[in-house]
């Protein structure tokens, strides 16, 4: 049992995430994408991998809360905070290290650009569009009670936004996203959301974000899939790491793609490639667990080493190597530094003195 699973409880996981059962929007079988079990399984497996460098991850409960600071940020929206706040009647106000007024929305997301929306509804709400019986996302007794919402209202999500998806600067566009859907061909062809035709795509996904710490980049795609699996894969199938359902494509086990088990697939996946890739619960964490944990960021040292000397690095210098800002001025990378402190609480850990500000220069 890895260090992490002797401590870090689904309640503790549940108290941190509190949205994270939204994310079963993204699945083939509603369940939620984002859990505490497939981040395990990732720390393990990267564990046991044969390059060493990969091991040791989350050493500490400082590192974890900062990696999963990162993971809240890069994956949620920081308006999100607890108790919901678009419940009715609102909760009353609580005391404690989670409702505390920072975002507590991580884990709501899969891909950059694509945004998630929560919807609160009587039960036996009809959609208004399709005038079927709104399906609930399940929350447990701790979560209702956690985020506010009471035994008569269910919590509903949907997908947004795509606007931010289609960044050229990423790298060769690939595919769309989309539940049980996208990869490129051996031709170039482009497989959309039209599942019974291929055509260039309306909305592309890229090699933009991906993952609990969005894997970005075309070469970060090959360094990635080179190191863990010494070929291609995830240049070429970039969406096994968020595609949950490798056996249909979106529901349609005879059509071509990724993957569909027609034997004339102009994208079928390989035998080998289907056995030896982990879920994509869990590439999405192992994928955010190799870049942590390298040098391939083009700094001296990685992530892992910054938080192995939390008081000369520490929380600052892990921002600065994933998003080039330190988060000690107001930005993107300050909301990294709110989340670590809020997981810190929760966690019931001391953060003085690894928030170095200004971050020590590389």
């Amino acid at each position: 049992m890895s260090y992490i699973a002797s401590w870090l409880t689904p309640e503790l996981f549940t108290r941190i995430f509190p949205y994270a059962c939204i994310s079963s929007v993204y699945t083939h079988n509603n369940t939620p994408f984002w859990d505490l079990v497939s981040f395990i399984s990732a720390v393990n497996w990267m564990n046991n991998h044969q390059n060493k460098q990969f091991h040791g991850f989350g050493t500490t409960k400082l590192e974890v809360a900062a990696f999963l600071a990162n993971v809240a940020q890069e994956t949620g929206d920081p308006s999100l905070q607890i108790p919901y706040p678009y419940s009715w009647p609102k909760p009353a106000p609580r005391t404690g290290p989670e409702f505390n007024n920072s975002g507590a929305g991580g884990l709501t997301c899969l891909i950059e650009g694509c945004a998630t929306a929560l919807v609160t509804y009587p039960q036996g709400t009809k959609c208004p569009v399709s005038g079927v019986i709104i399906k609930p996302i399940t929350l447990t007794d701790f979560n209702r009670s956690l985020i506010g919402i009471d035994t008569g209202t269910i919590l509903a999500a949907y997908i947004t936004d795509f606007k931010g998806v289609n960044q050229p600067g990423f790298g060769l566009a690939n595919a769309t996203f989309q539940p049980g859907l996208a990869a490129v061909s051996n031709e170039g062809v482009l497989y959309t959301s039209s599942p019974k035709t291929s055509e260039t795509a309306k909305v592309f996904a890229q090699y933009s974000g991906r993952g609990a710490i969005q894997l970005s980049y075309n070469y970060n795609y090959s360094y990635c899939s080179m190191d863990l699996f010494g070929d291609q894969r995830l240049v070429k199938y970039p969406n096994l790491i968020v595609t949950s359902d490798r056996d249909t494509f979106n529901g349609f086990p005879e059509i071509f793609g990724f993957p569909g088990p027609n034997p004339n697939g102009a994208n079928q996946l390989s035998s080998y490639i289907y056995n030896t890739t982990p879920p994509a619960k869990m590439m999405a964490w192992i994928t955010a667990i190799w870049f942590w944990m390298t040098l391939r960021s083009g700094r001296p040292i990685s992530c892992h080493t910054c938080m192995t000397q939390p008081t000369v690095y520490g929380i600052t210098s892990t921002n600065l190597i994933v998003n080039n800002d330190s988060g000690c001025t107001p930005g993107w990378a300050a909301e990294k530094v709110a989340f670590y402190k809020r997981i810190c609480n929760i966690l019931g850990i001391d953060y003085t003195g690894t928030i170095v500000c200004p971050s020590r220069p590389f």
